[in-house]
């Protein structure tokens, strides 16, 4: 992995058990090259400012895991909190991508604890981290796992499947629930292209979206009502199908003091 300027971070949430605070601490450490690579930011309940809710806290950190890291131990088993946290992430793979993390760093019940639930633990083959002669080499290899599903989410791009939702509803009153891809019609488009070179206007008719889709920009201007916004939708789920990168964006609802996390915003509503 090289160090480079990247637009997208995964977020990595610690559920683990107070009495191994130290093992959390070693693994914060070793993953401090990717975290200096911004390709990861961390957190763990220890965060939390004095004064905040901590069931709040760590509700909402959840829900922007990508990853959760689960320290396992006879303790975190013993702990109703951890518990809760364990469960709680289960129901959120159902609604998004997430990867969840067995880190087993003390000998303990880990495999009647996932019983049928299918996913790989850390370090590999389930030795805990405590059983290692040298505990560099057991997070090293934990570095490694969690290494490979970073790069496995930047190459991810699957939209969430509540905003594709949104973006195939029409306004059109139906007992039946009726899709924008199955009434759209391609509109009749004029494209008109500014020559600088003599102040010249081209002309050409756009039948397509494929037509459209090769403007390396376009502005689509139109009367109220004309299917500007029907039309954006078509594009935007037509790029999706390809795996494309794209964003929906209502410049209506974007502050006049635009700055880049408005598109890491809209980027994390949208996909995962």
């Amino acid at each position: 992995m090289t160090s480079q300027s990247t637009e997208f971070f995964a977020h990595l949430f610690y559920s683990y058990c107070h009495k191994d605070a130290r093992h959390r601490t070693s693994m914060e450490k070793s993953l401090a090259l990717i975290k200096q690579e911004g390709l990861l930011k961390d957190w763990s309940d220890r965060a939390i400012l004095p004064g905040q809710s901590i069931s709040k806290k760590i509700k909402e950190e959840m829900d922007k895991a990508d990853i959760m890291a689960f320290l396992l131990s006879p303790d975190f088993i013993a702990s109703q909190e951890c518990m809760k946290e364990w469960n709680r992430a289960k129901e959120l793979t159902k609604d998004k991508l997430l990867f969840r993390i067995p880190i087993i760093v003390r000998d303990c019940t880990w495999k009647d604890l996932l019983n049928d639930d299918d996913i790989r633990v850390l370090p590999t083959d389930g030795r805990p981290v405590a059983k290692f002669g040298d505990r560099d080499t057991a997070w090293l290899d934990v570095y490694e796992g969690i290494k490979v599903i970073i790069n496995e989410l930047r190459s991810t791009f699957t939209p969430k499947s509540e905003f594709l939702e949104e973006m195939r509803e029409t306004d059109i009153p139906s007992q039946q629930r009726t899709k924008i891809q199955d009434i759209f019609v391609f509109p009749s488009l004029s494209c008109y292209t500014s020559r600088t070179t003599n102040s010249q206007r081209s002309e050409e008719d756009i039948t397509n979206q494929s037509q459209l889709l090769a403007k390396k920009f376009a502005l689509i201007h139109g009367e109220e009502m004309s299917g500007k916004t029907a039309l954006g939708r078509h594009l935007f789920l037509s790029l999706v199908e390809r795996s494309a990168p794209v964003l929906h964006m209502d410049l209506h609802r974007v502050p006049k003091n635009f700055k880049e996390e408005v598109l890491h915003e809209t980027y994390r509503r949208q996909f995962t």
